[in-house]
């Protein structure tokens, strides 16, 4: 839970910086993240990558500009 509320911050935090060119904004800028813990998703780097990196593509997949953990296996 502490983990994913961190995420949620630095997702809202990337959103909300406003970037200009020649005094022109640009647009939002958004992240998807996705999340795996230690242990419960992996004891491995390689798991955690791993499981962090499908988290990331169902975050993609269900829209964007959001946050997956992980599913545990």
């Amino acid at each position: 839970e502490v983990t994913l509320q961190r995420a949620e911050r630095i997702r809202e935090a990337i959103k909300s910086i406003r970037v200009e060119y020649h005094r022109q904004p640009l647009g939002v800028i958004s992240i998807s993240l996705g999340v795996a813990i230690f242990p419960e998703h992996s004891t491995t780097v390689e798991g955690l990558l791993k499981k962090a990196d499908e988290a990331l593509y169902h975050a993609k997949h269900n829209g964007r500009d959001r946050v997956e953990i992980a599913l545990i296996s």
